[in-house]
């Protein structure tokens, strides 16, 4: 048996023989994936910031630099949404602490996650693109399936 299998087993039997723990024990789960999920979608912002610096490089060797502005404002604003995805205060003490929360209250969350995650691949694409206006749209909408998200989550309080 394997530390991994091994470890498993054991608070298995842990989470069957104490009670409150298998609820604890899923919800510690929960907060590592949303974790997860937070920070690979803070890394594919961080791609999309990384192809604009390419197309700003280009850019600036051009020698026309009238469209510089947009690129960094675009830039401030990816690197602004990539941190408040990856460090923003969500309110989750309450969503995964002591309250119970309904499957439809998860699903509506997961839901938010998958069309955030689309946007950012999305993000990518236009970045790769160059198509620097409509970047600027998806940061908004982006922004605003996160706050939605957040809502959901608060409203559980």
């Amino acid at each position: 048996m394997g530390l991994e299998t091994g470890f498993k087993e054991m608070v298995k039997n842990i989470a069957e023989s104490v009670p409150g723990f298998n609820g604890y024990y899923r919800r510690e789960t929960r907060r590592e994936e949303e974790r997860m999920l937070r920070d690979f979608i803070a890394s594919r912002i961080s791609e999309s910031i990384n192809r604009i610096n390419e197309t700003v490089r280009e850019i600036t060797k051009s020698g026309d630099i009238s469209v510089l502005d947009i690129y960094g404002r675009v830039q401030k604003n990816l690197e602004k949404l990539k941190d408040k995805i990856r460090y923003g205060n969500y309110g989750y003490s309450g969503f995964f602490d002591l309250k119970q929360v309904d499957e439809k209250t998860l699903e509506n969350v997961l839901k938010k996650d998958l069309e955030i995650l689309k946007m950012v691949a999305d993000l990518d694409e236009m970045a790769e693109q160059g198509e620097i206006k409509e970047i600027e749209k998806a940061i908004k909408e982006i922004e605003m399936l996160f706050n939605e998200r957040k809502d959901i989550i608060e409203n559980i309080k």
